[in-house]
């Protein structure tokens, strides 16, 4: 064998080494990557079922958390409806026991004190104020100022208070002189009850003088302009109820002294 044909035998020997070489590592390169996406994908799959694991557990959490709170509200007004016919029962016991002795003056008397006092229910024509935070989030609104706070609840009802309002409410709980009104974090408290928005405030009066002073009143348009809502709405009829607390009305007047005169 000539040494040119060896030569060439040798070379292409080098060449086939290379090939296989250059081929053994793609496959190594090629099972490594391979590798790394399975375990890759291995992960996001535990990723994703452990994610979905977590929404499973979060929305039976939720579902008995909502059964909880649809059990205490039907608890709640089924108590209520029931405290309330009691009331009922024995405000009319005792009128009976009044009109029995023949002291109709006193019964006269006691109808008038509760009524001025609010604890009366009372219906006649009126006006109902909604007040609620921005509707959609805008930057250029701060949720500061584009929330309700009790100063803005405060403003409303002295406005009908001073148009002479017979009657006032705030989301159904009735305000009387001894009212407390206060903000506490996402809520509102009245007469030691805590309401979220929106916040509906009713009032018994002359409809057209309190739609006036409220649609004119400088702050409350100031308030409107920092993207609150404001909604005022007229009705021939408007009912208030009684305060809800009058048979504990002690708690709101521990603070009174009588007055001595000199």
């Amino acid at each position: 064998m000539s040494k040119a044909i060896l030569k060439e035998k040798q070379i292409s020997n080098l060449k086939s080494r290379r090939i296989l070489r250059k081929n053994s590592k793609s496959q190594i390169l090629m099972f490594f990557l391979l590798l790394i996406f399975g375990i890759v994908l291995m992960l996001q799959i535990k990723t994703i079922e452990e994610n979905q694991r977590k929404s499973l557990a979060t929305k039976v959490d939720y579902d008995y958390y909502a059964k909880m709170l649809a059990s205490e509200k039907e608890y709640t007004s089924k108590t209520t409806t029931l405290l309330d016919e009691l009331k009922t029962k024995k405000n009319a016991l005792l009128e009976k026991a009044l009109m029995e002795s023949g002291d109709t003056t006193l019964l006269d008397s006691l109808r008038k004190i509760n009524k001025i006092a609010g604890f009366t229910e009372v219906r006649g024509s009126g006006i109902t104020v909604t007040l609620d935070d921005q509707s959609v989030n805008d930057p250029s609104y701060p949720a500061t100022t584009s929330a309700i706070h009790d100063l803005d609840i405060r403003q409303v009802v002295d406005i009908m208070r001073s148009c002479g309002a017979l009657a006032i409410s705030i989301n159904g709980e009735r305000v009387i002189s001894t009212s407390e009104l206060t903000c506490n974090g996402p809520t509102v408290q009245v007469n030691k009850r805590k309401f979220p928005v929106p916040y509906k405030i009713a009032a018994i009066g002359d409809v057209v003088l309190m739609k006036k002073m409220l649609e004119e009143d400088f702050y409350i348009a100031s308030r409107i302009l920092s993207n609150i809502q404001f909604k005022i709405d007229v009705f021939e009829e408007v009912t208030i109820q009684a305060f809800s607390d009058y048979d504990k009305i002690d708690q709101y007047i521990d603070s009174l002294k009588e007055a001595v005169k000199p």
